[in-house]
């Protein structure tokens, strides 16, 4: 059940969240997947199969929410499913204020993308086709995992990749 597997991120400081959607309207584009977690345990719910609703116990607890730009996943969560988050950081923004002076021009949208952040910071290359793959077909693993490893390592706690996520 959707409550079991929470129990892992239960009393945790800091967790990352992630979403996957069908576009980026909160009004007509679903959301499909969303993903919680850590360096060690990735819970991934299938919001096609699964109501998210239980997870609300744990986005408005205390722990740190860490996600990449949160603006566009906070709208959706409280869009489709009423999901309140408190505490949210978001490494986006956090990038945007420590390099501010060097985000101009043209590319500054490209210099706060998850995919530069994991090159620049942890100097993995992302690799989007399993994102893809899971919006094509329904299966697959969401981006977010690689939220977890830069988003964790950004509070101090640098992380191993993450392990085998649990699938609800």
């Amino acid at each position: 059940t959707l409550k079991k597997g929470m129990e892992p991120l239960a009393g945790l400081p800091v967790i990352v969240v992630d979403s996957e959607t069908e576009g980026l309207d909160p009004l007509t584009h679903r959301v499909l997947l969303i993903q919680l977690g850590t360096d060690a345990y990735q819970l991934l719910v299938d919001c096609t199969r699964v109501d998210p609703a239980p997870l609300a116990a744990i986005l408005a607890g205390t722990q740190v929410k860490v996600f990449q730009n949160g603006k566009f996943d906070l709208k959706m969560l409280e869009a489709w499913f009423g999901l309140r988050v408190r505490n949210a950081a978001d490494t986006m923004l956090i990038e945007q204020v420590l390099g501010n002076a060097l985000h101009r021009g043209s590319d500054r949208v490209e210099r706060v993308s998850l995919q530069f952040l994991a090159r620049k910071y942890l100097g993995v290359e992302l690799d989007k086709t399993e994102r893809k793959s899971f919006l094509t077909s329904g299966s697959g693993l969401s981006i977010g995992t690689f939220i977890g490893v830069f988003g964790l390592g950004a509070f101090g706690t640098l992380c191993s990749p993450p392990r085998t996520p649990v699938w609800l």
